[in-house]
């Protein structure tokens, strides 16, 4: 027959080395998260500063785009026949325009990536909800209580 304080001591063995188990499981999954809201904000970040510089390079576009049309009807009031002036300076608006709307729709698709960069880090950071399935928190809760009724029946 076994003695009694060998199997007492196996037991508390497999039980440690079960609760080290998933704690070790329990500390990966934390790691992970932690490195992908890292990397969240960093992208977060990144984006934000492109939005500032998509904001800006649109305001001197605007800017540049109301002085040509200031310009052009300056040149249009004063009767000056110089076609090729107006024309040129038509073509530019239009560019500026053109270009003005593409920088529109970039900043809105950087918006757009923004908010789903915000709500994935606040989805993570959701009371810990993110990390784990219910199946993986009540599997953990589970093992927690057998350890614990395991331990406190042997004291």
């Amino acid at each position: 027959m076994a003695d009694p304080s060998t199997e007492t001591l196996e037991e508390r063995s497999a039980s440690t080395r079960s609760i080290e188990l998933v704690l070790q499981q329990l500390w990966d999954k934390a790691r992970r998260v932690s490195a992908l809201v890292v990397r969240l904000r960093q992208e977060n970040a990144g984006l934000r500063d492109r939005t500032r510089e998509l904001e800006e390079s649109n305001r001197e576009i605007f800017s540049e785009r109301e002085k040509l049309i200031v310009q052009l009807a300056q040149q249009e009031a004063s009767g000056r026949d110089s076609v090729d002036e107006v024309a040129t300076l038509r073509q530019r608006v239009r560019q500026l325009e053109d270009m003005e709307v593409a920088l529109r729709r970039s900043l809105d698709d950087l918006t757009v990536q923004l908010e789903e960069a915000r709500r994935e880090a606040a989805r993570l950071n959701a009371n810990g909800a993110g990390p784990f399935t219910r199946e993986e928190k009540e599997l953990i809760r589970q093992r927690v209580t057998d350890l614990v009724a395991k331990i406190n029946s042997r004291l």
